[in-house]
């Protein structure tokens, strides 16, 4: 038998005297509703029993009646007592399960915030490196950049000075050019003055031999002979003071280019 609690319990269903539920309540002659064990050892230790709640005089046999709308209270109450019971266990269960449950989640979130906390670490050191290395590359390149300018510069002012240099080459180049070209219409011009010269020249010789030829007529044999005799020295031995000079003015000419003054150049 267990003792009932009394917070739970209904006083009804409790028996006067031995203060627990009544699992066979019965009714003696007095009126009064005990648990039928506890009223027989009552009854039995005591010469005259009297009843325990009106203190009257039992007499002997004691007569007892079955309270049956009491025990089919009872009997409910404690087939509910029992349900509940059970629902208590199947929650404290429950609860015990969702307490396990709990603690495990809270294992597992312990673990992950673990994980994420080393995969934040790792992450910031990446990004930490990944910076680094991205501030290096970004200082060579532009590094780089400076001397590929500088590089452009320098190239560009070379290909300008090879251009001007080139064009002045090819100025100069004209220049001397035109310069041969005006010296050789020059001697051109030249050559075809002593040619006119010449022709002149012999033109006169030709209209003046005629005359020779009737002056030597006039004269005596003896002076004509002199002449003849003065002029074949002067093939033979004197040789024309005007043609040595003009050959080699001719290959000196051909040989040394002539440089040109710098008053012709300034007026070209």
């Amino acid at each position: 038998k267990r003792k009932a609690k009394s917070q739970k319990v209904p006083p009804e269903f409790l028996c006067p005297i031995s203060h627990q539920i009544m699992y066979t309540p019965v009714v003696n002659a007095a009126g009064s509703t005990y648990n039928k064990s506890s009223i027989l050892k009552w009854c039995n230790n005591k010469p005259q029993p009297r009843d325990p709640l009106t203190n009257r005089i039992l007499r002997k046999p004691i007569k007892l009646f079955p309270n049956r709308t009491l025990k089919g209270q009872i009997e409910e109450w404690r087939r509910r007592d029992k349900k509940l019971k059970k629902e208590e266990k199947s929650s404290k269960d429950e609860i015990k399960k969702l307490k396990a449950e709990l603690e495990a989640s809270k294992a597992n979130f312990k673990a992950q915030l673990d994980r994420e906390t080393k995969l934040r670490k790792n992450a910031e050191s990446l990004l930490s490196n990944l910076y680094q290395k991205y501030q290096s590359i970004e200082g060579q390149l532009f590094s780089w950049t400076t001397q590929f300018m500088l590089q452009k510069q320098q190239s560009q002012q070379q290909y300008e000075q090879q251009l001007q240099q080139q064009l002045q080459q090819q100025f100069q180049q004209q220049i001397q050019q035109q310069f041969q070209k005006h010296l050789q219409l020059e001697q051109c011009k030249a050559l075809q003055q002593q040619k006119l010269q010449k022709h002149q020249a012999q033109k006169k010789q030709q209209q003046v031999q005629p005359q020779r030829s009737q002056k030597t007529s006039q004269r005596t044999p003896q002076l004509a002979l002199h002449e003849t005799q003065q002029q074949a020295q002067q093939k033979n031995f004197q040789p024309t003071p005007q043609k040595m000079p003009q050959q080699k003015s001719q290959a000196t000419s051909q040989q040394t280019p002539q440089k040109i003054p710098q008053q012709t150049l300034q007026k070209l």
